[in-house]
């Protein structure tokens, strides 16, 4: 389960009557859709007002971290370069440059800040985001930065290691549009990502103790591949809401000013996001290791500042293992 979080902020397709949780589905990660794999060479730096400007934001200023550094184990040493999957496609966390190449945000930026403070190049793939944690538990990569959430069912079969905190919020149509909160949802056509922390375990709470538990009907869930999708669904009138990470949908509000954020869903949810690697990998020690260093760097704040989330830094990095969920 999400840790609490530390700081506040307002932080195909199946139509589901009611909600499901499907037991393969409940260890999907939030985030977007594809495959095949991308550079991470490029960052962006942020405007006036909040607005994304592409362009390079290297991290060649920050070294190598030697007690982290001395805790890689000799494969991953010896290779060179860690090999890194997320699901490309949800701006601001992750999501391609204008070349239609270059993977920028803020989950490439965190990569590339672990790969600085070891030493070692960063290989980044663009995988769909319920076929990451199989590509993890078979060895296909090193880990993930993928903006997923710790749960029960998923420690079970990773480590995970928190970088960020944020919530979920639901997006309705800027006009015309029938509901002003998360209690309003009941009945409606909702859009979430497949695999999701909101399909898994966001709604199903709204739709116990809003919904059900009041005698109202319960919450129709459209799952959709991908973030993108759900919103163009959304603006074509086929769903009433959508719900999702609220970073994701704060931009895309920015870039679709036909859509606005109704607010936030299950507030008692926002909680840390984390980086996941295979259960008692022996890289956990060095990333954890990595990550609590990265806290401390200036670098750390400004690229969260540079996507416009500079709400959602941490200042303690907490373990997620099945012996502590």
């Amino acid at each position: 389960m999400r840790q609490p979080h530390r700081l506040r902020n307002t932080g195909r397709s199946m139509i589901i009557a009611g909600i499901a949780i499907i037991s393969a589905a409940s260890l999907a990660a939030c985030g977007g859709s594809g495959s095949g794999s991308a550079d991470a060479s490029a960052g962006s730096s942020a405007s006036a007002g909040g607005q994304i400007k592409q362009g390079l934001n290297d991290f060649n200023s920050v070294k190598p971290y030697q007690p982290a550094v001395d805790l890689l184990p000799a494969d991953v040493k010896s290779a060179g370069t860690l090999k890194v999957v997320m699901n490309v496609g949800s701006a601001p966390t992750k999501f391609f440059d204008t070349d239609g190449h270059t993977v920028i945000g803020l989950n490439p930026d965190v990569a590339r800040l672990i790969g600085q403070t070891l030493g070692l190049k960063v290989d980044i793939s663009n995988v769909q985001f319920d076929g990451i944690i199989p590509a993890l538990e078979a060895g296909r990569f090193d880990f993930a930065v993928a903006s997923m959430s710790s749960s029960p069912d998923r420690v079970k079969v990773l480590d995970m290691i928190d970088y960020a905190h944020w919530g979920s919020s639901l997006v309705v149509p800027a006009q015309g549009a029938t509901m002003t909160g998360e209690g309003d949802m009941c009945g409606k056509q909702i859009g979430v990502q497949q695999g999701s922390f909101q399909q898994n375990t966001t709604l199903p709470k709204v739709n116990k103790n809003l919904c059900l538990s009041k005698g109202k009907p319960a919450i129709k869930v459209v799952t959709l591949p991908s973030m993108p999708e759900a919103l163009v669904q959304l603006s074509s009138k086929r769903l009433d809401g959508v719900v999702g990470d609220t970073p994701n949908m704060s931009y895309s509000i920015q870039k679709q000013p036909d859509l606005k954020i109704a607010g936030t869903v299950n507030q008692e949810d926002e909680g840390t996001v984390t980086i996941a690697t295979k259960a008692g990998s022996k890289l956990t020690p060095a990333l954890t290791a990595a990550m609590k260093h990265i806290i401390t760097l200036p670098e750390y704040k400004e690229s969260f500042a540079t996507w416009g989330l500079k709400d959602n830094t941490i200042s303690e990095v907490v373990v997620h293992t099945a012996a502590k969920p």
